[in-house]
């Protein structure tokens, strides 16, 4: 588990976030060139250009941050719980990796079995706690 801050400036007052995320497994993070200060707890960033990524479509994914159309394909997903000390999961579909609120599509607490829908226009999908699987 980490932690992921983009911040205006080296104030370290809540107004000071612009955006932040507690991130469970891997995933993709945009840092914007406005951003001031990134700060990194218990993660690492490597830089990637998205044009140079390969599509390489998962049909099971458990905890992390996947990009729709090259870790996940638009379409209906079982989902399942496996956080056992919290017995609930988060499902959020959202429109970019900038960690804004405002980016989020979509957000659900699961828990129990259920299902989501990623469709053409999301641009990323957030789990924790819980594994889903493309229903065929």
């Amino acid at each position: 588990m980490g932690y992921v801050e983009r911040a205006k400036d080296l104030e370290m007052g809540l107004d000071s976030i612009l955006a932040n995320i507690i991130l469970t497994g891997n995933g993709y993070v945009e840092i914007l060139d406005t951003d001031v200060v990134v700060k990194l707890q218990g993660v690492e960033l490597e830089p990637i250009n998205i044009k140079n990524l390969k599509p390489a479509i998962k049909k099971e994914a458990t905890d992390g941050i996947y990009l729709v159309g090259y870790d996940l394909a638009v379409g209906t997903y079982k989902t399942e719980v496996t956080d056992t000390t919290s017995k609930m999961g988060y499902v959020e579909r959202s429109k970019s990796v900038a960690m804004n609120a405002a980016d989020i599509i979509a957000n659900e607490i699961v828990q129990g079995p259920g299902y989501v829908k990623i469709v053409k226009g999301d641009f990323a999908v957030r789990l924790q706690g819980v594994k889903i699987t493309l229903q065929e």
